[in-house]
């Protein structure tokens, strides 16, 4: 159970809520939704942070869609929706894919967060390989890091960058920067939700059913 982090395991819950951090992310993120919400609340964790930080990184979507799924599909008994954000929303996309095609079972939604649909271009170069003060100053821009850990100790920096970099990789070869390009494929069954205004509009292309 490597991949999942059951911060408190609710058996009566009668939905299971996968989460899927952005990119530099980690499974604690989503720790204090588990008194928010109703349902039991199960964050994806990927290997080279926190309890798992002596696990190499992975830098591809064919790493670690494979990679999840050895532990998901054994818990997907009950309903289940599939959360993610950023970098994290397109491997919760990719993972429902990997689901259809094995005949597995399907969530009951796929919620999308900060994420342009996987057959658009990206609109901007890939971040993964700027050099670090470059890097930086895009992640100000964004602002999706605290700027105490952009602006604090190097060797902090040290430690956390190559988890970005590696997390920006993925994101990137989705968006046809390095890599396999996202093919248009058959579409998903399933309701599909986004938190993006600028991505609603194509979503047709992707799914089969309206946002």
């Amino acid at each position: 159970m490597k991949s999942l982090e059951f911060f408190k395991p609710n058996k009566n819950s009668k939905i299971r809520l996968f989460c899927f951090h952005h990119g530099g992310g980690s499974a604690s993120t989503f720790y204090p939704w588990v008194t928010l919400l109703p349902v039991e609340v199960v964050a994806i964790q990927l290997p080279g942070r926190e309890t798992r930080y002596k696990e190499p990184l992975l830098e591809s979507m064919k790493e670690v869609v494979p990679h999840i799924l050895e532990d998901f599909k054994k818990y997907t008994e009950k309903p289940f929706v599939i959360f993610g954000h950023s970098v994290g929303a397109l491997i919760g996309f990719e993972l429902v894919r990997s689901l259809r095609r094995l005949r597995l079972s399907l969530p009951l939604h796929l919620v999308m967060s900060g994420c342009k649909a996987p057959h658009l271009p990206l609109g901007r170069r890939s971040l993964h390989d700027l050099p670090t003060p470059k890097l930086i100053s895009e992640l100000t821009i964004y602002n999706g890091i605290p700027s105490e850990i952009l602006n604090g100790d190097p060797e902090l920096l040290d430690l956390f960058f190559p988890i970005i970099r590696a997390d920006f990789k993925i994101g990137a070869m989705v968006f046809g920067h390095i890599g396999d390009r996202y093919g248009r494929k058959k579409a998903l069954l399933l309701s599909i939700s986004l938190m993006s205004l600028s991505t609603i509009a194509i979503v047709s292309t992707v799914t089969t059913k309206a946002p």
